[in-house]
């Protein structure tokens, strides 16, 4: 379980640097910048959220190589799932008032919001897929919270589909991993939100 003081105010900053990194191009609500290798000696890019009192929390783990995924909106909680099959898994977000975000309910009145929905019905899938859904910086409501991934379609692949899901919850990231198939369709993870 994940349980967190909000900070008061949040914004992602991109960082290009040696050791020391410099800061540029704030965005309250959305990610940006993807790291590139990090060989010796060279600048890297990486992600970064950084807290009204200068407290920089890395968010690498939300961030891919080569620019392959869209544009992930982030805040005071942000749900990430990836897999590597073109099937279509689903994700989805409870809040502590019961309502779901999810593919058929995109937007619900706390906040939440689903912006990336990858391989919905297999049409034009993609072989690394990720879905995204999130509360904006202040939008979150203090309580229990439950995020899913689902095996909602099969488009090729048989077996399990291993999945990982990054959760960020005011500052705090966690790295879950598990698979679904066609006996166990869904994993759900519990979190909390402290005020």
């Amino acid at each position: 379980m994940l349980q967190l003081i909000r900070p008061t105010a949040v914004s992602l900053i991109l960082a290009l640097g040696f050791a020391a990194p410099s800061f540029a191009n704030p965005s309250p609500t959305k990610q940006f910048g993807y790291p590139l290798a990090k060989p010796s000696r060279e600048p890297s890019l990486a992600c970064y959220m950084k807290t009204d009192s200068g407290r920089l929390i890395n968010l690498d783990v939300f961030c891919v190589t080569g620019g392959q995924e869209p544009e992930l909106g982030t805040g005071d909680i942000q749900a990430t799932l990836r897999w590597e099959t073109v099937d279509d898994l689903d994700l989805a977000v409870t809040d502590p008032s019961g309502q779901t975000v999810f593919y058929k309910n995109p937007r619900i009145r706390s906040g939440g919001q689903q912006d990336v929905d990858a391989n919905a019905d297999c049409i034009k899938p993609v072989a690394k897929p990720v879905e995204n859904i999130f509360w904006p910086t202040g939008g979150s409501s203090a309580g229990k919270y439950t995020v899913e991934a689902r095996l909602y379609r099969r488009c090729a692949a048989s077996g399990p589909v291993p999945f990982t899901l990054t959760v960020l919850v005011q500052g705090e990231t966690k790295e879950l991993t598990g698979s679904v198939d066609d006996t166990k369709a869904a994993v759900r993870f519990p979190f909390t939100v402290v005020r």
